[in-house]
């Protein structure tokens, strides 16, 4: 009987050490915040990076999502809307809004990221392309609800994820949401 209670009894006593020493050592904990000077260094070499880099890849920054990614670092990052890669951002969704938005694989992803750019800059200042975007988020919607790639039969999350939270970006800017 004795020896079927040492286990427990070391069980215990360790769960306990391991709780004083974790209660004791939480007085202070290190660590970063998006102010600390480290964290602001790194941030600044980004958008550095991406603004002497930019355009060189001509595959992956002629995208839309790529472009307004790249637009939105730049913009959190300055708070500055006349930023060059906001303008060619901005400039970008203009032009494929007149054309037709792409309707590749990839689109879906493009259109959530250029509502979230375009929320977060300035939704009333670009609201006719704001409404543009969301016209063609619904028309990519699946008969199931979500949004998926071209000629698949059901949903995909990642796809129906992007579609959401720029439809949500939207809806939190005072913009009608169907």
């Amino acid at each position: 009987m004795r020896t079927a209670i040492m286990p427990r009894l070391k069980s215990c006593t360790l769960g306990i050490l391991t709780l004083a020493i974790c209660v004791s050592s939480s007085g202070s904990v290190l660590g970063y915040t998006p102010e600390s000077p480290q964290v602001q260094a790194m941030v600044t070499k980004g958008r550095a990076y991406l603004e002497a880099n930019f355009g060189k890849d001509a595959q992956h920054d002629s995208q839309l999502g790529g472009v307004c990614i790249c637009a939105l670092a730049c913009y959190s990052h300055t708070g500055n809307a006349e930023h060059p890669l906001v303008l060619k951002a901005v400039a970008q969704i203009r032009e494929e809004a007149k054309k037709g938005f792409a309707k590749d694989g990839h689109a879906n992803y493009s259109l959530g990221i250029a509502l979230i750019f375009l929320g977060t800059v300035d939704p009333d200042r670009y609201r006719q392309e704001v409404q543009s975007l969301l016209a063609a988020i619904y028309e990519r919607q699946h008969s199931s609800g979500g949004w998926t790639y071209p000629n698949y039969a059901t949903g995909d999350t990642s796809q129906t994820q992007y579609a959401c939270l720029g439809m949500w970006i939207a809806h939190r800017q005072q913009i009608n949401v169907d």
